[in-house]
């Protein structure tokens, strides 16, 4: 449904290498029952890595709830690169990466009145391609999810997140989640949400990983009252690509231009974080 104000993110999308194609033009710019993904289970071979993949990048956002269809799920594997707006709402708020009837589709499920939209980054490969693993916060729940091992060049990135009074609070170490992957190996999903604004607070978060042979980098940038921009790694090789891997901090602002997210910046062909008024991301940079 479109009935809702469509507004576009001021951000780039640029062709990674000759094999990327953008699939959807980033014009102004949830949801649907979506029955085609699995919990944490391989997909069935259908990509293999490349040397250099290709990539897309896609922005949404509306004042209530839309989506924006992101191309086939054939060789391809999509995921979040940002959220803006009022993600922290005190009733259910949420941007979704998700595949449907062979395609990804970025959704956005914002709270009545309220502006969220969120950012995606395509690649053009699903080797060793997972279903979505889930986190949840709430009364009795919490723990880390285990994603399980994988191959070394396994990347893992969030590709839902879902809050019911969660993300408002103004400290990220006690208000974020995130994939990790510890000293053994192990890929965990996990996070944390302690508003003290209203009782309970619930949180979903879902992630995917994917082989992606080489690894440009991980980061974790922190703004203060302030809209950081800070690098991540150069494009100037062709095929490098970026993603959200953990979120934290007060997504309680109503405005399009506060969040946290990547950017491809085709001047200095160079990806950049930003991050705004006390919120924190982690992202990972793959090739």
């Amino acid at each position: 449904m479109r009935s809702n104000p469509l507004m576009n993110k001021p951000w780039s999308a640029h062709l990674g290498s000759a094999l990327a194609l953008i699939v959807a033009p980033l014009a102004l710019g949830c949801v649907s029952e979506m029955g085609d993904e699995g919990d944490g289970t391989l997909d069935e071979p259908v990509g293999e890595a490349q040397a250099a993949i290709g990539w897309s990048g896609h922005s949404w956002g509306c004042g209530g709830s839309c989506d924006l269809n992101l191309g086939t799920d054939v060789d391809r594997t999509c995921f979040l690169a940002g959220v803006w707006g009022k993600l922290g709402a005190s009733s259910q708020a949420a941007v979704r990466v998700q595949r449907s009837g062979g395609d990804w589709i970025l959704e956005v499920d914002a709270a009545s009145g309220q502006n969220l939209g969120a950012n995606a980054v395509c690649v053009n490969t699903a080797e060793n391609r997972t279903g979505q693993y889930t986190w949840t916060w709430g009364p009795g729940e919490g723990l880390p999810t285990s994603m399980g091992f994988g191959t070394s060049s396994r990347r893992c990135f969030l590709t839902q997140v879902i809050s019911n009074g969660a993300f408002r609070f103004n400290n990220w170490i006690t208000d974020y989640a995130r994939v990790r992957k510890d000293a053994s190996g192990e890929w965990f999903l996990e996070g944390v949400s302690t508003t003290g604004v209203d009782t309970p607070v619930t949180a979903t978060v879902k992630a995917i990983c994917v082989d992606v042979p080489q690894n440009y980098g991980a980061w974790q940038w922190l703004a203060g009252n302030n809209h950081r921009i800070d690098p991540l790694a150069s494009n100037s090789v062709g095929g490098v690509a970026c993603g959200m891997t953990g979120l934290g901090g007060p997504f309680t602002s109503n405005n399009w231009t506060d969040g946290a997210w990547l950017e491809y910046n085709p001047t200095t062909l160079d990806w950049e974080q930003h991050t705004v008024n006390n919120k924190t991301a982690w992202s990972q940079c793959v090739r």
